[in-house]
């Protein structure tokens, strides 16, 4: 390539989404919102996309409406940390061990272990 040249590269194609919500001070209303979303990709035929979640704070949240108790939290995230390296089953299955202290599944619970 010459210098000054603009060079040619092919970019994958991204289709970016951005919903705001006003009035609702906890976070349940943007885990609902993240729900709706992945439910909706799928009833369209979406495949082979990813949500990431890197907020804390909604992290807690997920983790508290999934039936964790507080005092697991940093060993759930600890857990969740581990995802590229035991995969998506082995994240589940380390969840759903006696000392995570889980007291109830949801549908947020299924839409993150699917």
């Amino acid at each position: 390539m010459e210098s000054g040249q603009a060079s040619e590269r092919k970019v994958p194609p991204v289709c970016q989404c951005d919903i705001d919500i006003l009035g609702d001070p906890s976070r349940l209303a943007e885990i609902e919102l993240i729900l709706a979303t992945t439910t909706l990709l799928g009833k369209v035929g979406f495949k082979g996309y990813h949500v990431r979640i890197n907020d804390r704070n909604i992290l807690k949240g997920m983790a508290a409406y999934c039936g964790f108790p507080e005092e697991s939290f940093d060993q759930v995230f600890i857990i969740l940390d581990k995802m590229d390296k035991i995969g998506m089953e082995g994240v589940a299955s380390e969840l759903s061990e006696p000392d995570t202290k889980r007291t109830r599944s949801t549908g947020i619970w299924r839409c993150l272990v699917r």
